[in-house]
């Protein structure tokens, strides 16, 4: 009986012991809107949607371990779909770039009332912590033809459509992944700044 107890003791002092390791989650970012801009209200901007690699479309974070090598960090994920994640930090960024409050994003939208949709393939999003992050997208700005308008003969000749590819380096500031992402943020604001100038 003694003996039991005692293994009993042993068995749940080693299973309090015992704690999961703490999962870390993060999210792309956006220069804070201090303000709603108001000054370009005829543009209306569907951003999305968005194609990834297999390679990088994954929950945890993935980063470049070597020449040929990635390492995907189980306790570090993010916090939501990256995709969604992309076509959200896009679409605040050209809020503030084009001076419009009427950007969306098409997975978070139901919107159906816009005139230019911006298309984004992802082609490579190479991260490695401690030295920087490089960013590959082509994009895509397809104005959009009510029907009414082709029926009406306003628009005589098809909008062009633009299409563009922004590769970026983005220096990290450190070794820790709160540092990477930050990079890869700043990598999206400077593709989101070239689709801005192709707009206007």
């Amino acid at each position: 009986m003694k003996l039991l107890i005692s293994f009993l003791l042993t068995i749940g002092i080693l299973s309090g012991c015992s704690t999961s390791p703490k999962i870390s989650y993060y999210h792309l970012s956006a220069p804070a809107l201090t303000t709603i801009p108001t000054a370009n209200k005829e543009i209306r901007v569907m951003v999305g949607p968005v194609s990834l690699p297999a390679l990088i479309d994954q929950p945890e974070l993935v980063v470049r371990d070597g020449a040929n090598t990635v390492k995907l960090f189980s306790n570090h994920r993010w916090a939501g779909s990256l995709k969604n994640d992309v076509e959200r930090v896009v679409a605040s960024n050209l809020t503030q770039e084009l001076s419009t409050p009427h950007v969306w994003s098409y997975s978070q939208s139901l919107q159906t009332q816009f005139n230019y949709q911006v298309f984004l393939d992802v082609q490579s999003l190479e991260s490695q912590r401690g030295q920087g992050v490089v960013l590959d997208v082509v994009w895509t700005i397809k104005p959009l033809i009510k029907k009414e308008e082709i029926a009406s003969k306003k628009i005589l000749t098809k909008p062009a459509v633009i299409n563009g590819r922004t590769r970026v380096t983005e220096q990290v500031a450190n070794e820790g992944f709160e540092a990477l992402v930050e990079a890869q943020s700043k990598a999206f604001y400077k593709v989101s700044i070239d689709i801005a100038k192709a707009m206007q």
